[in-house]
């Protein structure tokens, strides 16, 4: 969980509390650090304490259920100041909050709050999860894609962060299904989708999006670090043997495209993923493992 507070007494004060219950929590100062830590580590809940006046919570409150916002979906307990009127309070639970709680508080009552809430949350994980993976490799299937893909182009616009998109196409897919059946065809996408989960970030976000197509989205990545990760991918398929009896060798093409984002920039991420897979239609055409990197010249061409 993590926990912003504004004044080091309350911190210490709740540092030592979520301590004692075994409870993991990291302690932030500022909105732009809590999001700063919920891109690079998963959050069950949020307990928010800032400092008075009583606005602060409140604004926090509504700046965290923000459409783009990285912990829209997460559940926040707010702890109000003494004295604050019960009807203010409320209005953290019509901006979107689950709970508050107004100083003084029972700290059996907080930890039994926010026990349950982050109990709630990773049960909704998991079923939110199961709902979006492809069932043969695991991955994100297409339509989870474009909404996380959306997420981390936002938000590469705001913190003017390059974004890059990768296209993966699984070469010959269909002469081994063929020629060997569908189900060397099932576990040579396996084996490719195993390859591109190991070479990816936890931030990453990897899909199946067709039968033999796989797309990765790299947030604060350009594309020479993409292209560099591009080259280890076909590498490491070229160092395994066949996932079934034949004489096939697994490989990939690829095509590669990125934008530096700014908040002018009115490009979307279906636009991203197109000129991805214009380049891919480019390496298809150098044969097995061909790597080329968007170029929107070429393509005018």
């Amino acid at each position: 969980m993590l926990i912003l507070c504004q004044t080091a007494e309350r911190q210490q004060r709740f540092d030592a509390l979520f301590r004692i219950s075994g409870l993991t929590a990291k302690t932030t100062e500022s909105v732009e650090q809590l999001l700063s830590l919920a891109s690079s580590a998963h959050v069950d809940v949020l307990l928010c304490a800032a400092a008075a006046p009583l606005v602060n919570s409140l604004e926090v409150v509504e700046q965290l259920r923000a459409p783009t916002s990285l912990l829209r979906d997460t559940p926040i307990v707010v702890v109000f100041p003494a004295g604050t009127p019960v009807e203010l309070a409320l209005q953290s639970l019509q901006l979107g909050a689950y709970d508050y709680l107004i100083e003084p508080f029972n700290e059996i009552e907080l930890l039994t709050k926010v026990t349950v809430l982050a109990k709630v949350k990773h049960a909704e994980d998991e079923f939110r999860e199961l709902a979006i993976r492809d069932r043969l490799t695991g991955l994100y299937d297409r339509r989870y894609l474009f909404i996380r893909a959306s997420e981390e182009l936002s938000r590469a616009k705001r913190y003017n962060k390059p974004i890059t998109c990768m296209v993966v196409d699984v070469d010959g897919l269909r002469a081994v299904n063929e020629r060997y059946g569908t189900d060397a065809g099932d576990a040579l996408l396996q084996q490719v989708a195993g390859v591109l989960n190991q070479a990816k970030r936890e931030i990453d976000v990897l899909a199946r999006v067709n039968g033999d197509v796989f797309v990765l989205f790299l947030y604060h990545t350009d594309t020479v670090s993409t292209t560099v990760l591009a080259s280890r991918i076909v590498a490491k398929l070229d160092q395994l043997t066949c996932p079934f009896d034949g004489g096939y060798k697994p490989s990939v093409s690829i095509g590669v495209a990125g934008v530096e984002a700014s908040p002018e920039l009115s490009m979307h991420a279906q636009e991203l993923q197109q000129r991805a897979e214009w380049a891919l239609k480019q390496a298809k055409r150098q044969g097995p493992g061909g790597i080329v990197l968007y170029a929107a010249e070429q393509q005018r061409e």
